[in-house]
């Protein structure tokens, strides 16, 4: 029989490979638009991701917490682990650096693109920024996972 802590843990992994995963992703791919001399690209791309921060990585962000905190309440883990309290100030962090930035910007972003056209400079400009806060956000998502397996401090 699976333990309830298993299933807990199981669906906390899951979905953090679908966020880490998708921050690779969108680095790798961000990486590759911004250097791209098509505007109508880098605007498909912020759409895209725009979408997939709502409806798959935000929802993904939010698995995580939560299902990681219960499973640590059901593995009666120890809150004051450092390494504990390191992954959850991690996966909080950069899950409202997706809140309060990412989504936010990308819909600055298509609203320029709507108002002065997908070529206006400044689109490009915040992409490059976007791109830049992405970048830090998925070192701190692979901290927390290198964190989660290694559990400096027990």
């Amino acid at each position: 029989m699976v333990s309830a802590y298993t299933i807990f843990k199981a669906i906390h992994v899951l979905a953090s490979v679908v966020w880490v995963g998708g921050g690779v992703t969108i680095n790798l791919l961000g990486a590759r638009v911004v250097r791209c001399s098509e505007a109508v690209r880098r605007i498909g791309f912020i759409r895209d991701i725009d979408w997939m921060g709502k409806y798959v990585y935000l929802p993904a962000s939010l698995l995580v917490l939560l299902f990681g905190i219960v499973a640590a309440l059901e593995g009666h883990l120890a809150f004051r682990s450092a390494w504990l309290l390191l992954g959850i100030v991690g996966i909080a962090l950069t899950a409202l650096t997706g809140m309060l930035f990412f989504l936010p910007e990308g819909r600055r972003i298509l609203v320029i693109g709507r108002q002065r056209g997908v070529n206006d400079p400044e689109i490009h400009q915040r992409l490059r920024r976007l791109l830049r806060v992405a970048r830090v956000d998925l070192i701190v998502l692979l901290l927390v996972v290198v964190d989660m397996v290694l559990k400096p401090g027990g």
